[in-house]
């Protein structure tokens, strides 16, 4: 992380009845890895949504420092199920209450055939629960272009291609980056799909690519911030940034409380520092990137 320049990790477990792929992934060793790196890991609580305790496993987990939503692969389930399956509505309803982040992995390889890759049964839950924030990693590979559409017509979806933007010759890879830049603005996260993909091979691979300066600035900061704005709160990044220097750190608290849609907040904030800082503070400061840790979003600071 250090070497890539990542200051803050959201990790993701594995609690799936169908894969293998759960060891070393537990929910108890994110606990365990922030509890050692307090300022660096935050997590999403991994759980199986056939459980009858799912609920039950989400309150236990989130009421721990540092859990601020919850993972799931509905494909691996046994037997596999849609994410719109209405066995899951109780984890649904309860993160929407309780403003969790929830991620739904769509990917062939996660699931029992493409049809539990199509991205409209996503869609299907976000109308749903129109105010449930949702994360897709690896972005519904192959249905990127439904995938686009669903993050276009509901606020509150967002796709993370992951490796699917870094790995040379990927298909469709542009046709992310456009709708990045236009129809889909603020809807695609920078993701890295770590240790699948090297978290700075993944920087780098992003920043290769043809997005304009807006669409590369949302997907690698300003669409994030505002979707984990009670992360960046609870990880004190609304306090001084390591390493910054007193405008940066300044600029970078007046960006997260603008994020936040606190109005009021951002106006008294703007009218106590501008007596320090007359100039306009943004042409001197560049944004914070997330990148995904195994399938996990993270902050990175980029000077």
């Amino acid at each position: 992380m250090d070497e890539s320049g990542i200051q803050l990790g959201v990790m993701m477990g594995r609690s799936s009845e169908g894969t293998n792929f759960n060891a070393g992934n537990t929910n108890a060793s994110a606990a365990a890895l922030m509890k050692q790196y307090p300022d660096r890991f935050r997590a999403l609580a991994a759980i199986e949504p056939r459980a009858l305790n799912a609920v039950e496993q989400i309150e236990q987990w989130t009421s721990q420092d540092g859990f601020v939503g919850v993972c799931m692969d509905p494909g691996w389930s046994i037997p596999s199920l849609y994410p719109d399956d209405e066995v899951i509505d109780p984890v649904y309803k309860y993160c929407e209450e309780h403003d969790l982040i929830v991620s739904i992995a769509l990917s062939p390889p996660i699931c029992k055939d493409l049809s539990y890759v199509d991205p409209l049964h996503v869609q299907k839950v976000a109308q749903k629960f129109p105010k449930l924030k949702i994360v897709i990693p690896h972005g519904a590979f192959p249905f990127f272009h439904t995938a686009i559409s669903v993050a276009i017509f509901c606020p509150n979806v967002y796709l993370l291609p992951d490796l699917y933007l870094a790995l040379p010759g990927a298909y469709m890879a542009d046709d992310l980056v456009t709708a990045a830049n236009y129809f889909a603005k603020g809807k695609i996260l920078f993701a890295s799909s770590y240790p699948a993909v090297g978290m700075g091979q993944s920087v780098r691979a992003w920043k290769s690519r043809k997005f304009s300066e807006e669409g590369l600035r949302l997907a690698m900061y300003e669409s994030a911030a505002r979707l984990l704005i009670r992360l960046l709160n609870s990880a004190g990044f609304l306090h001084d940034f390591p390493g910054g220097t007193e405008l940066q750190n300044l600029v970078l608290r007046l960006r997260m409380i603008m994020a936040s849609g606190q109005r009021e907040k951002t106006h008294v904030f703007w009218i106590e520092t501008s007596k320090k800082f007359l100039a306009d503070p943004f042409s001197h400061f560049r944004p914070l990137y997330v990148v995904h840790v195994f399938t996990g979003l993270s902050l990175s600071y980029s000077r």
